[in-house]
């Protein structure tokens, strides 16, 4: 584990930087309100053209659970944050800046997102809980459509280290041992002006009920098996007793 970075400065400008690297359906809006408040900072996501637009503030929050929603401080132009996912093209082009690792537990990842390319209009608000009874079929056009972004999940997870310019926090830590997260992250940043709101938990995901059969068919469940299995053998060693026993 790291135990603390300095944050990218340009002592001419005074400037600081940050990257913030996540997992698809993993915390990522709640991160980015988290970061956005506790450090006052102005927040730039990828776009099409593989630039960084700014993250307004409505983004950021029609993201999140209406429990989460709040009123945002000023936020400070000297200091950001570059957000992207492991796919964007956009993560390879700041070298040096320290960054900022958030994974999720893989199942609950690619069903969420299952659940939200099965519908007609894609949201970037939470999935929230299985009321329709969804489940996440090999073969469906939504696993069609996720299965290069589950090839290259898998091999940023093999490929991530952790050092004095890198952090990994789980997403899933965050409700086991918050106020540790919030240490590390504090520490790693340099200190917090404002303290961080806790995240909502959805307890149905699968890293909390080990219930896989009623979220993934078969075919879905042993494929993402045998594409994370150094993944959830490396970052959540924990659930592989339970897999082993859904397979």
């Amino acid at each position: 584990m790291t135990h603390g970075a300095k944050v990218t400065s340009r002592s001419d400008t005074g400037l600081r930087e940050i990257a913030l690297v996540t997992q698809m359906r993993a915390g990522t809006h709640y991160l980015c309100l988290a970061l956005r408040l506790a450090l006052e900072a102005t927040i730039y996501r990828p776009n099409r053209e593989q630039r960084y637009v700014l993250m307004e503030d409505d983004y950021v929050l029609r993201g999140l659970h209406a429990d989460s929603q709040t009123r945002l401080p000023e936020p400070n132009p000297n200091l950001k944050i570059y957000f992207n996912h492991y796919y964007h093209p956009q993560r390879h082009t700041l070298p040096g800046v320290p960054r900022i690792n958030l994974i999720g537990y893989p199942f609950d990842s690619f069903y969420s997102d299952g659940v939200l390319y099965s519908k007609s209009a894609y949201d970037v608000g939470p999935s929230g809980p299985r009321a329709h009874e969804y489940v996440f079929r090999a073969g469906s056009k939504e696993w069609n459509f996720l299965e290069e972004y589950i090839g290259e999940n898998a091999k940023w997870l093999e490929e991530l280290k952790e050092g004095d310019e890198d952090i990994i926090i789980r997403y899933e830590d965050l409700f086991l041992d918050f106020d540790g997260c919030v240490r590390r992250l504090s520490e790693f940043v340099g200190g917090f002006a404002n303290p961080v709101p806790p995240p909502i938990k959805n307890s149905k995901r699968m890293y909390w009920t080990d219930d896989y059969a009623s979220a993934l068919d078969r075919p879905a469940l042993t494929s993402l098996w045998q594409r994370f299995e150094p993944g959830i053998r490396r970052f959540y060693p924990e659930k592989v007793e339970a897999l082993l026993g859904a397979l």
